[in-house]
Order: C-alpha cells, then sequence, then structure tokens
C-alpha cells in the first residue's frame, strides 16, 4: 500500500496531508507562509505554547534540530511567519518523536 514510497516519503505525506486537513477545518487557504495567530490555531497551541517552540529553535554544529519541538520562523514586514514547509516539518517530526517515545517504528511495530 506504499507505491514504492519510502518510509520518510509516507512520514512526510502523512503530514503534509494533516496540515491540509486542519487549514480545511479552519478554512484557511494554502499558502507560503502563516501568522501566529493562524499557526495556534492550525496546532491547536496556545501563543504562550507557539512563542515557546520559537525559543527552543536551535541547531547542533551537524546543523541537526537538538529538539523535535520547536518552530522555524522568518520575519516579514515585521511580522513573525511560520512557512507551509515549516508546518509539514514541525508535525512530521512530532509524529516520528511520538512513535519512537512511545516504542513503536513506523511499521507499527
Amino acid at each position: 500500500m506504499n507505491n514504492g514510497r519510502s518510509l520518510a516519503e509516507q512520514s512526510i505525506i502523512r503530514a503534509e496531508n494533516t496540515l491540509k486537513a486542519a487549514l480545511a477545518a479552519l478554512e484557511l487557504p494554502i499558502r507560503g507562509s502563516y501568522r501566529p495567530g493562524e499557526v495556534c490555531a492550525i496546532l491547536g497551541i496556545g501563543e504562550s505554547t507557539f512563542w515557546r517552540l520559537l525559543a527552543r529553535y536551535e541547531r547542533d554544529e551537524r546543523g541537526n534540530l537538538h529538539q523535535p519541538d520547536c518552530l522555524v520562523s522568518f520575519t516579514l514586514a515585521n511580522n513573525r511567519r511560520v512557512s507551509y514547509l515549516e508546518l509539514v516539518n514541525f508535525i512530521r517530526r512530532n509524529e516520528d518523536y511520538h512513535r519512537k517515545t512511545n516504542g513503536k517504528s513506523d511499521n507499527g511495530e
């Protein structure tokens, strides 16, 4: 049923489908980036959690994220934004992290 896709590709597709479902439920269009209030609604988090996720963003010397539960953001015309791709990656990282910490692998074992 994986249509020849790798586990990483399947994980990205699941995360993007999750994001698209959240956007549809909130009646938000697919865009390149989202404002803090929109990100909070999409992820079901409060404003203080949003800012905490931004503050947790840190990479090691190899460029890997220290924590999966962080958001990468940027500033556009003095407004903080989170890209569509970062939301997909956030959902994927945290689903994978949650799965691993619960003792399950990607194949359900």
